[in-house]
């Protein structure tokens, strides 16, 4: 498959997602669309730099955003393995100046899977006043993948930083994800995970904030559900450190037919000033809500498929 081939096979999936593939080509859109470790578009605005190079295996994207520069349109980033088995090792690091403002939409495609291993390593940095909307979402076939991710955030002063984790479709196989946040002096990090184990998967999330600076401000919220024979782990670190820091960890995971779910919240406050909250819910689905959906015809598992997708909406 040559490059305008390969480019072609990710539109394809990309509007089999639900998404508008003239995105991926106005130039009016930074992008870059990778499959495994090769560039197959790159695209750069006013205000956005991205500089991609090879070492060894491994792909180095690097993605800067200018100084004073607000980013109205969505960067869309594409990574993926269209075919049945490779590695992808990509690692990404990305800067934004001095009150720069961007959102990301990174969109991850595994459509044919069998033995595909995706590992992502990231590094982001919010300078101060800066801010960063990074939402990620994952599209997997039906024999899954291996997917490693590793993503380090320090926000500076005032800055703030939102990401959401998704998966979309398919089965997930192997999910490894961690996220640490550094937070400064008056600035805010809300992460967001949202992942659906069916079959046999196996799914670890990993999600920290360091609250290091005077009236930082961090929120962990993750929506897990766990059917069949599927395994979920959700570590949540909040640390207290900064003066007047305020923190709260929300854990909710539902559990059906054989699946195992697992919370395991941390909390630790070093300073008399600050205030973590946390709050978990493990269980099966709301017995009310079952019975209100079945009532109207559906089946039992027609009415939890439903109740979960809304939970992970």
């Amino acid at each position: 498959m040559d490059f305008e081939d390969e480019f072609k096979q990710f539109v394809k999936e990309y509007e089999k997602s639900g998404y508008i593939s003239n995105n991926l080509i106005s130039p009016m859109y930074a992008k870059l669309i990778v499959n495994e470790n090769k560039v197959l578009s790159k695209g750069e605005i006013e205000g956005v730099k991205i500089a991609t190079k090879t070492k060894g295996k491994t792909l180095h994207v690097d993605v800067r955003i200018k100084r004073g520069y607000k980013i109205k349109r969505p960067i869309h980033m594409c990574f993926g393995v269209l075919s049945k088995d490779g590695i992808q090792k990509i690692y990404t690091k990305m800067i934004l100046e001095e009150n720069s403002e961007a959102k990301v939409l990174a969109h991850c495609f595994f459509p044919n899977s069998k033995s595909v291993k995706h590992i992502m390593d990231g590094k982001f940095i919010l300078k101060n006043g800066a801010r960063l909307v990074y939402d990620e979402e994952h599209f997997h076939g039906k024999n899954g993948a291996t997917v490693i991710t590793n993503v380090k955030i320090n926000l500076k002063k005032n800055a703030k930083y939102e990401s959401t984790f998704k998966t979309k479709k398919g089965i997930i196989g192997k999910l490894n994800l961690t996220y640490k946040s550094v937070v400064g002096d008056d600035s805010v990090a809300n992460l967001y995970t949202k992942v659906y184990g069916r079959k046999n998967d196996k799914i670890v999330v990993h999600e920290e904030a360091r609250l290091v600076g005077k009236n930082s401000r961090a929120l962990l919220e993750s929506r897990v559900a766990a059917t069949q024979k599927s395994k979920c782990e959700v570590k949540s670190v909040m640390l207290g450190i900064g003066d007047f820091s305020k923190g709260h960890v929300d854990c909710t995971e539902i559990i059906e037919g054989k699946g195992v779910v697992s919370a395991i919240p941390i909390i630790e406050v070093k300073n008399k000033t600050s205030h973590i909250t946390h709050e978990a819910s493990l269980g099966r689905v709301n017995k009310k809500q079952l019975e209100t959906l079945m009532s109207k015809g559906l089946s039992e598992e027609e009415a939890i498929e439903i109740i979960i997708k809304g939970m992970l909406r």
